[in-house]
């Protein structure tokens, strides 16, 4: 290292910092009493300089920019100085970082760019030099959180990396995703596979896509899936993934080709959706049925339910609706269902309802739960209250899933946020289930909504990048407006970009 031993004294006005090459992005002299200590004591500790002086006379520093940024607060004349001659710009990132990283913190992302910048030295100089002679050089063990502080930086132009707490934070963040990314290319290759094979007819294929086309496909906003053909043609692929399950094969077309987008939300029956389905799957289903408690006749003697100006427009939510429901999730669930999943279910608190869905769900062979649901407490005090019982002003959200794919970021399970039934009765609000979905949902979510009702949870997957999302709504005013709140929330967001940027 070419450090001399040639002390003395300097003028701060000698002085030259180089802020952009600097590994530090704020000195912030007062932080630790730094300012106190060299007012009262002044400067102990030597800053750094380049022997040489350059063109214009100053000296360049190369460590100790603190201790100078708090003499030039404090007004001091000059400071003491240990020249260095000539150093190599991997020197001078070592001079620094060892100022730095072992005597004062640096945030890990500050930490992050020094040492890639510092192994970049090292290869420039020697092309075989290894993250491990780098991590020996810095004092630790071995090579590891070089390699990892170098698989970071290649996200780095991801703000949600950059705003990570710490490092592990980080670095567990990226293999999450990568896992998640993996697990959903395995997916797509899986349901490919189980396509219908290329050797069919042109009239067969003609066939397929007429289908698909009434119910969506995977080009644009959403992706219907198709409805199968007809049995007793040839060259069908049958569907294979409900072996071992009560459920009778259903023959499966081929991948939809590329045609006109559709919308998020079509006008369809669940019940009558999920035997038929046979398109790609879903690695996140948020499943919000009618709860099973009357509450759309209720709503309706109170007149609280604007969509049910009508009878045939009411809310469907009796007990015998919600289990029918229930089976179906449950029955057909390997169709809609990718093999590695989440899924997030609300559901009454009524013990009775509660023990029998998670008994339901539980039968999907490999699903489990999560330890704790999520709760979203109405901050406006919207509920209902039974005689003899506290006002009921929370919802409960069971959260399970099937196979190993990771979560995106962890969460608190609460979430406080007033109700918005302005386009539905029961409608969930898009900020609370952003939040909530934010756990599971990234670009390489494909989201399903089998009740979907004002579309809120579409547009939280949605603002959260989900790659494909679909609603499926039986109320055809309601599929109208969905929609309609779907294209304006995503024309907003792309203007709020836009303006960002």
């Amino acid at each position: 290292m070419p450090i001399t031993n040639t002390f003395g004294r300097m003028p701060l006005e000698r002085i030259w910092v180089e802020r952009s090459t600097r590994q530090r992005e704020d000195p912030d002299p007062g932080a630790g009493g730094l300012m106190a200590s060299i007012a009262l004591r002044g400067v102990l500790m030597p800053v750094i300089l380049e022997e040489v002086p350059n063109d214009d006379g100053y000296h360049i520093l190369y460590a100790g920019e603190r201790r100078y940024a708090a003499s030039l607060n404090l007004g001091l004349d000059d400071i003491p100085y240990r020249f260095a001659r000539a150093p190599s710009q991997r020197e001078i990132q070592i001079i620094e970082f060892e100022e730095n990283a072992k005597r004062k913190d640096l945030t890990w992302q500050e930490t992050c760019k020094a040492v890639v910048t510092l192994h970049a030295l090292h290869v420039d100089e020697s092309p075989d030099w290894t993250f491990e002679q780098t991590g020996v050089e810095l004092g630790w063990r071995d090579g590891s959180l070089v390699s990892r502080y170098h698989f970071i930086h290649a996200s780095w132009h991801d703000e949600a990396v950059r705003r990570c707490g710490t490092m592990n934070e980080a670095y567990n963040f990226l293999q999450r995703r990568q896992k998640r990314a993996q697990a959903s290319k395995l997916e797509e290759l899986l349901d490919t596979s189980s396509s219908q094979p290329a050797d069919e007819t042109e009239e067969e294929q003609q066939d397929v896509d007429d289908n698909n086309a009434s119910v969506g496909d995977s080009s644009g906003l959403s992706d219907g899936g198709g409805l199968p053909r007809s049995s007793g043609g040839s060259g069908v692929a049958v569907d294979t993934r409900s072996a071992g399950r009560n459920i009778t094969p259903t023959p499966r077309p081929s991948t939809p080709r590329p045609s006109t987008p559709t919308l998020p939300i079509i006008h369809a029956n669940f019940l009558e959706w999920a035997p038929a389905y046979a398109g790609p799957r879903f690695n996140l289903i948020h499943c919000d049925f009618p709860y099973g408690i009357s509450l759309g006749e209720n709503a309706k003697n109170t007149g609280n339910n604007s969509l049910a100006r009508e009878k045939e427009e009411l809310y469907q939510d009796t007990p015998e609706t919600y289990t029918a429901l229930l089976d179906a999730f449950v029955t057909h669930f390997d169709r809609f269902a990718a093999d590695s999943c989440h899924v997030m279910f609300w559901f009454s608190n009524r013990h009775e309802v509660e023990v029998m869905t998670r008994k339901a769900l539980l039968s999907i062979p490999g699903f489990a739960f999560l330890r704790f649901p999520l709760i979203w407490h109405k901050s406006d005090n919207a509920g209902f209250m039974t005689p003899g019982t506290p006002r009921h002003i929370y919802e409960t959200c069971l959260v399970g899933f099937r196979g190993d794919r990771p979560i995106v970021k962890y969460i608190s399970d609460c979430y406080s946020g007033a109700s918005d039934n302005s386009l539905h009765l029961s409608a969930k609000p898009e900020p609370m289930l952003k939040y909530f979905m934010g756990m599971v949902c990234d670009e390489h979510s494909t989201v399903l909504d089998p009740t979907c009702g004002s579309g809120s949870a579409l547009r939280a997957a949605d603002s959260l990048k989900a790659s494909r999302v679909l609603g499926l709504e039986m109320n055809p005013e309601m599929v109208q407006n969905a929609n309609k709140a779907f294209l304006q929330s995503r024309a907003l967001r792309r203007v709020s970009d836009g303006v960002s940027k």
